[in-house]
């Protein structure tokens, strides 16, 4: 009860920032009376609401990579594992006026099914990263993560997961790579849970069009 009601406290807070917002000039409704800063407040403060929450270079970068991507790739079941080939597609589209990026992916992994993730990643102006969450067909948790970009425009994440194994947080890698305008690769690095060595779990390349 009381994390929902820190929730709805927030969304409330939100929800004020953006008449504020407004109400200092920002596309404000003509002829709808000017809002005013709560007390204690500076314009200083407000702005730091409105930077915080306005699209940026790294989100245009982002959604620069909207469309729908072929992958063609392998995976590996342990460290020992013998690599197995699989295709997948992954649509990428941009929300919330280029905020953030949605990714739907979908393949048929051998010997396991159908499968669906969905993640949505953004960058966050305050914190200074790129910051994502995944869900997927194959769980009921969520993994989340933060990268950072190189020069080339490569991403590096470092996620977490509860492993149902050990019931703990565990940690991921992820390397994207952009290796031409429509072509891009993806590496998936996680932990052994029974030998604890890390390995290769998944690379695909991709091809948008």
């Amino acid at each position: 009860m009381q994390r929902k009601s820190t929730f709805l406290a927030a969304t409330a807070v939100l929800i004020g920032i953006g008449a504020l917002a407004v109400g200092a000039g920002f596309g404000q409704p003509e002829g709808e009376p000017e809002m005013q800063l709560p007390p204690g407040w500076t314009m200083e403060d407000m702005m730091a609401y409105v930077t915080a929450g306005t699209p940026g270079e790294e989100h245009a970068w982002l959604a620069e990579s909207a469309g729908t991507w072929h992958g063609k790739g392998f995976m590996w079941m342990g460290p020992e594992g013998e690599s197995i080939p699989f295709e997948s597609t992954m649509t990428i589209t941009a929300m919330m006026d280029g905020r953030y990026v949605t990714i739907d992916y979908k393949g048929e992994m051998p010997g396991m099914g159908e499968y669906h993730g969905f993640g949505i990643t953004g960058y966050d102006n305050i914190a200074g990263h790129f910051v994502g969450v995944w869900i997927d067909s194959y769980s009921t948790g969520f993994m989340n993560g933060t990268a950072t970009k190189s020069d080339d425009g490569t991403l590096t994440w470092s996620h977490s997961y509860t492993c149902p194994i050990h019931r703990k947080p565990t940690a991921m890698r992820e390397i994207d790579r952009i290796t031409g305008e429509n072509t891009r690769t993806m590496e998936m690095h996680g932990t052994d849970p029974i030998t604890g060595k890390e390995y290769k779990m998944m690379e695909v390349d991709f091809t948008r069009g």
